[in-house]
């Protein structure tokens, strides 16, 4: 039998309907990740922290951005989040 939140992770690499790509993601309680994304289709890499709601599996459901032009101001928005 498999666990049903297994599936629900998403993964670094995984590109989400909105054209980001995932760094990091993290379960924050059992209906909310926090998702660090980097958008590459700009002149410079934007990087983005988002909630994300469940029990969407696609990252479709990300609301409350956060938006950065630097990675090393993302991590530490991406750790800080609650």
């Amino acid at each position: 039998m498999s666990n049903p939140l297994v599936s629900m992770v998403i993964r670094p690499g995984t590109v989400l309907p909105n054209g980001t790509t995932v760094v990091a993601s993290s379960m924050r309680n059992a209906n909310q990740w926090i998702i660090l994304a980097m958008r590459t289709d700009t002149s410079t890499p934007e990087y983005v922290t988002w909630k994300c709601i469940r029990p969407t599996a696609d990252g479709s459901e990300t609301v409350h951005g956060h938006y950065f032009d630097s990675l090393r101001q993302a991590v530490d928005d991406f750790y800080e989040r609650p």
